[in-house]
């Protein structure tokens, strides 16, 4: 049997590699996620593009109503993901052809400019998502029903309420 040690020789290349997955790594680290709060009542307009499956036929094909959002709990040192905040809205959804069940919700500004709301938050389905972004002080994009076998889309604008 046969043994060998190899040892390993220090050339200049591979002294540079020790720096180049030092800072890989560093570059890997979780960054603080700093976002621009939710927090406060939102007046919301939804235009519905597109329904299926409903179980009552449209009424009408632009919605108005609120959003009330609190502010999130303070972060704590070392926290990685955008803060989520509670709240609760009122929407009549009936209008649309369809219902949402409870009034609350979940609303996550992530780095950048992205904002998703999520209304009714406890179901995995029956609930509408609304992903958007924040340009100044008005929030637009747009919209889903995610439900089986109905659903139904559209676009939305929040703006602050004054």
């Amino acid at each position: 049997m046969l043994t060998r040690r190899f040892r390993r020789r220090r050339t200049p290349q591979t002294a540079l590699v020790t720096p180049a997955i030092l800072l890989a790594l560093i570059a890997l680290q979780p960054v603080r996620v700093t976002a621009q709060s939710l927090a406060g009542t939102w007046r919301v307009t939804m235009q519905l593009d597109s329904a299926w499956s409903t179980p009552h036929r449209p009424v009408a094909h632009i919605l108005t109503g609120s959003l009330s959002i609190k502010p999130s709990p303070a972060a704590t040192p070392g926290d990685t993901m955008p803060p989520v905040h509670l709240g609760h809205f009122s929407l009549r959804f009936r209008r649309f052809g369809f219902r949402v069940y409870g009034p609350t919700l979940f609303a996550v500004a992530t780095r950048g400019d992205s904002v998703r709301i999520i209304l009714n938050p406890t179901v995995d389905h029956g609930h509408v998502q609304l992903m958007g972004a924040r340009a100044g002080n008005r929030i637009t994009g747009t919209w889903l029903l995610v439900s089986d076998p109905m659903g139904a889309r559209g676009r939305f604008t929040l703006v602050p309420a004054r």
